[in-house]
């Protein structure tokens, strides 16, 4: 079974690659981190994140001295994001 990471790699980036900070895939599961942690806003996402982020920032993949991102730019990457490709990636690896 792949992990989560993994099937999340699969989803296109929507983004110009001009001016990206933030890695997508760890933009990505940094929202599911905070969703799995019952953080119910975006601003509630990335407090919790920014808790965390000594340790989660690393795991994840972001570059530590750009800090945690702000909760607006963490909505704006989701409001792109495909949610047939999150579908697709789903099924085809991460629910087996």
């Amino acid at each position: 079974s792949s992990s989560l990471q993994t099937c999340l790699q699969t989803v296109p980036d929507p983004r110009k690659k001009r001016g990206v900070r933030f890695p997508f895939v760890p933009m990505l599961m940094l929202a599911i981190i905070g969703l799995m942690s019952r953080q119910i806003s975006l601003q509630g996402i990335m407090d919790h994140a920014g808790l965390q982020w000594e340790v989660l920032g690393g795991a994840l993949g972001f570059v530590l001295k750009f800090g945690v991102p702000h909760a607006t730019t963490l909505s704006r990457l989701l409001a792109r994001v495909s949610t047939a490709a999150l579908q697709t990636a789903y099924k085809s690896g991460c629910a087996n």
